[in-house]
């Protein structure tokens, strides 16, 4: 018999091979595939070793020396199986266990100098932009996905991130520390016949918290990611084109998940053909799934069998946001989520959104000022969204209340350290400039200094250009004219108000360009 790895490299002609690695909380996983010119990829052989790595963060906070050398082993074997495929290309990321060990740059170094590996740690909403591109065409497989309130929860060993979505757009995006594995480790004195007992009141308090800010009872379909899940027989066939539907009735599922949560880790680990970790956290799984599912009115549960691998490998095929229009959908869905937060904090959501548009306008117009990059400008519409939910807890000193709010809030794409920017491109939209003595200014890089004085100094003058919240302004250009920057405003308001405020919150701009700035009421914008 043939070799199968020679025959696969006999038939590769016009294909290119790739790899996609996946560090977990509960296992070291990767899938091995190759692309065709349209890209389309094909798997052609999956790999997974169980490695618990959360269990050593989610006790003792860092990962032990047996887990780091068993990650190594595995990793290493990976890279052999890499060079029978002859893989031309490869991505490895490592997700929460890795990321919240106080030992993550060791390990990480650890495994390139061992196997060659270079592992990119991701942020928590890291993996949610990858996966957006791959998500994206699958839940418009979703009957009435567009048109309906829909709860997304992607429920993985080291967290759960909860998407809430009003007709299509999402409005809430949260990464818990609920994870399947994070949940058994936090319980895992506790003696098995009292474990379901005692995990009920934490997953509770969880869906109360999220119920608080988002009505679960209105939302009328489940969809679930879920490793933990997914592969259950019970669930059985895939439906449709989009990859691994599959739908569960409610009373199902509930079924299911009561009568999984009765039988100990062996009992289910024979019935369902799991290994030792993932029969220890399925009970978790569908628990919290049962729960969440019980707060809502969906009448089914959606599975998508999609992962971290998928994201990948769709990523590196070219598969994912390449279109221009999944870009821009995308972001719009960044920017919905900030008006989401925005509604949690009963804002001016009109001037909010006046100011972010007039903001996009200044940095459209002015690139070759600033030249800033795109992912620059979706920061400067994200903190024109936000700049005045401070006013939710005093109107006095708002902008350092916005700061601290925005600190504390997470947005669908966007990075923890993308939000921090958001939160001091915030604080300087109104009163002082940013000075060294500030700390939150001073903590960033030289870089990031820059960025956030140059968004800030286009804020600024937006927000003065609705200083009247009336939207008086209705078109914006841009031009330079005497050594100035003249902005013809279209309105057939009076202005006076606007060009007063002007004259106060120009002053970070002309210090970045030496250009002051004026303005001139327009009747008409054509040229």
């Amino acid at each position: 018999m043939s070799d199968p790895k020679t025959t696969f490299a006999n038939n590769q002609a016009a294909r290119r091979v790739i790899a996609a690695i996946d560090v977990g909380s509960s296992s070291v996983r990767m899938c091995i595939a190759e692309v065709d010119p349209s890209g389309r990829y094909a798997p052609v052989e999956t790999l997974r070793v169980p490695v618990c790595l959360g269990a050593d963060t989610f006790t003792a906070g860092r990962l032990s020396s047996e887990g780091i050398l068993a990650a190594c082993e595995a990793l290493g074997n990976f890279r052999k199986a890499m060079k029978a495929y002859q893989v031309e290309q490869f991505q490895a990321v490592a997700t929460s266990a890795v990321r919240e060990a106080s030992n993550c740059d060791t390990f990480v170094d650890r495994v390139a100098s061992a196997t060659g590996i270079r592992l990119e740690v991701l942020d928590g909403m890291d993996e949610t932009r990858l996966a957006y591109g791959v998500l994206r065409a699958n839940l418009r497989a979703i009957p009435d996905f567009g048109d309906s309130d829909s709860i997304l929860m992607a429920l993985s060993s080291g967290s759960a991130k909860i998407t809430v979505f009003h007709r299509g757009r999402i409005i809430f995006s949260e990464a818990l520390r609920t994870g399947t594995l994070r949940l058994r480790q936090m319980l895992r004195e506790a003696p098995r016949a009292k474990f379901v007992q005692l995990l009920d009141p934490v997953i509770d308090n969880v869906v109360a918290s999220v119920k608080r800010r988002v009505p679960l009872e209105a939302l009328v379909n489940f969809i679930l990611i879920s490793p933990d899940v997914s592969r259950l027989p019970a669930l059985g066939a895939r439906e449709g084109e989009a990859a691994g539907l599959k739908r569960i009735a409610r009373d199902r599922f509930e079924q299911l998940a009561q009568e999984a949560t009765a039988l100990d880790p062996l009992e289910l680990a024979e019935r369902y053909a799991l290994d030792a970790v993932e029969a220890e956290t399925l009970a978790p799984a569908l628990i919290a799934i049962d729960t969440f599912l019980g707060a809502t009115q969906a009448d089914h549960l959606t599975v998508l069998d999609v992962g971290m691998l998928d994201t990948l490998l769709a990523a590196m095929a070219g598969a994912s946001l390449c279109a221009e229009a999944d870009e821009t959908d995308f972001v719009d869905q960044i920017a919905s989520c900030a008006v989401g937060i925005g509604r949690k904090y009963h804002f001016d959501e009109a001037h909010s959104l006046h100011v972010s548009q007039l903001a996009m306008q200044l940095f459209d117009q002015l690139r070759s000022l600033h030249g800033l990059t795109n992912a620059d400008g979706i920061l400067l519409r994200t903190a024109g969204i936000l700049h005045d939910i401070g006013m939710y807890i005093s109107s006095r000193m708002h902008h350092k209340h916005s700061m601290y709010l925005v600190n504390h809030s997470e947005c669908f794409g966007l990075t923890r350290h993308q939000m921090d920017l958001v939160a001091v491109i915030c604080r300087y939209h109104r009163r002082a400039m940013p000075r060294p003595q500030h700390a939150e200014y001073a903590s960033l890089t030289r870089e990031d200094r820059l960025r956030v004085s140059k968004l800030a100094a286009l804020l600024r003058i937006a927000d003065s250009l609705d200083r009247s919240h009336t939207a008086a302004v209705r078109d914006l250009r841009c031009r330079l004219a005497g050594g100035r920057l003249v902005l013809e405003a279209l309105s057939d308001e009076d202005l006076s108000l606007d060009a007063m405020a002007l004259r106060n919150k120009g002053n970070l701009f002309e210090e970045l360009y030496g250009l002051p700035v004026t303005l001139q009421r327009c009747a008409s914008l054509e040229t």
